[in-house]
């Protein structure tokens, strides 16, 4: 039974911490090393780690000496980590007692480097509902997906995956600090440095939808996105990826050309990818060019609102119409 390394980065968690760490410290699989990063919380978790750590020892309590977010708080149980395996969780979040079985085994029969799990249940308030990826296909279940199609039709959450250590450190694979969407950096980056990527649908992971989460309170969430796919593009080109011909761009609904200074970050990245995102157009769809192309070829931000409505979305059906 080899060690898996479960981390958790933890911070002004305090209400949710104990339901996280019960269902850790209780799950089937017992070979666990359980990191739990503080990054500085200035409420309870402190002492509610502290509490868990004396009853149980598998439990491994990292002080940060400064706040530095998820991504930070992740690499640092990396750093520490010794398991076979890898396993993130929010500290918001649960699973099932044998969803980490349910892991290892897939991992070591499927003999790959990464194990995605698509069972995921949405928790708000009383309500507990399946979620539905909208590219996931039934198929995908307990079969090997090549890395393309994994990276361009699978979630990209770091939690909702198992990853073998030494393939992390074979490839230095690290979260990007300072960035929001860390988690689509690293999907990104890990899967396309592995050919095969094998995909279950068994025990769930339990996601706490709140309104005060970091997902939620990013209020220029397409100026983040396409500065994380900006750092993918620049990740590819360094490591010569790019003949993989993986989708590094896609529209979000939430995209809307408001300012300036969006204007111009899009346009600079388009300008960087304009040579690969053409030569691999088969593999955007028309929204995604309908929208690079009006940001590329319009002379300013005066001309290109001139044009367009803000929302991306919205310009691109009245064309349509």
């Amino acid at each position: 039974m080899h060690k898996v390394s479960v981390i958790i980065p933890i911070y002004n968690v305090e209400q949710y911490l104990a339901k996280c760490l019960d269902s850790i410290v209780n799950q089937t699989y017992k070979n666990l090393e359980i990191i739990c990063v503080n990054d500085c919380s200035p409420d309870n978790s402190a002492k509610i780690l502290e509490y868990y750590a004396n009853q149980d020892k598998r439990i491994k309590i990292i002080d940060r000496a400064k706040n530095g977010g998820l991504s930070a708080a992740r690499n640092s149980g990396l750093d520490v980590s010794t398991g076979k395996y890898i396993y993130f969780i929010d500290s918001d979040d649960w699973i099932d007692l044998d969803y980490i079985k349910a892991m290892v085994q897939a991992i070591e029969t499927s003999n790959t480097e990464i194990v995605i799990n698509m069972k995921v249940i949405t928790e708000k308030g009383n309500i507990s509902s399946l979620y539905n990826h909208p590219t996931h296909k039934n198929c995908y279940i307990n079969n090997l997906l090549k890395n393309t199609e994994a990276i361009q039709n699978l979630m990209v959450n770091a939690w909702n995956r198992i990853t073998k250590r030494s393939f992390i450190e074979k490839f230095k694979l690290r979260f990007p600090e300072n960035y929001i969407y860390e988690d689509l950096y690293f999907h990104y980056t890990s899967l396309v440095n592995t050919d095969k990527i094998y995909v279950i649908n068994s025990s769930n992971y339990h996601y706490l939808s709140r309104d005060t989460g970091i997902s939620k309170i990013d209020s220029t969430k397409d100026i983040s996105n396409i500065k994380i796919f900006d750092k993918v593009y620049d990740y590819y080109k360094e490591h010569n990826l790019l003949e993989k011909g993986v989708k590094i761009f896609s529209v979000l609904p939430c995209f809307s050309i408001n300012s300036e200074e969006k204007y111009n970050i899009f346009k600079n990245y388009f300008k960087k990818i304009k040579e690969y995102m053409f030569l691999h157009k088969d593999i955007y769809n028309e929204l995604d060019l309908f929208f690079a192309k009006n940001i590329l070829y319009s002379k300013s931000y005066q001309d290109y609102i001139s044009c367009h409505p803000q929302n991306v979305t919205i310009s691109y059906l009245r064309r349509k119409k």
